[in-house]
């Protein structure tokens, strides 16, 4: 036979916790939160972030550099047909994965021609001076290219179709810059490891800052916000 005692029993009734309605959150109210300081102050902390990691990244680079040398990919004249031509594309039939596109009108599609190397911030423009020239064309237009396919150099005429929401002008395919071959970055002096090391932080920062505002250009003008994310030059 068990016998309870009333006052353990009261104890514990008092200890029982609170329902949700019943308890109060004060830690929003608290002055020392990020949230709840000036936008000043929070300026403040959110740019020390960002310097920050630009310092941790300059000091990796430092050190790779200093040390066994940094790998820095270099680029040649070309787009590469990077994903297989959609079926019903304008390219379907005309252009391969692994296509290289050279020339445009039997212009190079980057000035400097096909002996230079190229930085991915010069080839990425090159790409994307490509890809400006094939939306702007219109409707029933036909564009020569230069390709290279197996070595071999060969004139390839397409057609650019329009999106279906009548957006732009597109072939149907996505483009990765034409790789050349790696660069051993390397420097004992730390006075140059250093530039160098500030010139790659600054390459980087570059690449990122252009494409985080291309996709709030997407975004705000409602083209292809969501699927261009995938290549520039991809058919939905």
């Amino acid at each position: 036979k068990r016998v309870f005692d009333s006052s353990s029993k009261k104890a514990a009734t008092k200890a029982s916790p609170k329902s949700s309605e019943d308890i109060e959150i004060e830690y929003y109210d608290d002055p020392d939160l990020l949230q709840n300081r000036p936008w000043p102050q929070r300026a403040i902390v959110i740019a020390g972030g960002v310097i920050f990691n630009l310092i941790l990244a300059w000091g990796i680079y430092f050190g790779e550099i200093s040390g066994g040398g940094l790998n820095q990919p270099t680029f040649q004249n070309g787009a590469v047909v990077s994903e297989v031509v959609r079926i019903n594309s304008p390219a379907t039939g005309l252009l391969q994965k692994n296509d290289v596109i050279v020339g445009l009108e039997g212009s190079y599609l980057n000035p400097r021609g096909t002996t230079s190397s190229l930085s991915l911030p010069d080839a990425s423009k090159s790409i994307d001076e490509f890809i400006s020239k094939i939306r702007e064309t219109e409707p029933g237009d036909e564009l020569h290219l230069q390709v290279l396919r197996g070595g071999k150099e060969k004139d390839v005429t397409v057609k650019p179709k329009g999106k279906e929401n009548g957006s732009f002008q597109t072939l149907g395919i996505q483009l990765s810059p034409n790789f050349k071959e790696n660069k051993l970055i390397q420097s004992n002096s730390p006075t140059k490891a250093a530039t160098l090391a500030v010139g790659a932080v600054s390459e980087l920062t570059s690449e990122i800052t252009k494409g985080v505002l291309n996709i709030f250009k997407m975004a705000i003008s409602g083209k292809g916000a969501g699927s261009q994310l995938s290549g520039p030059c991809r058919q939905q």
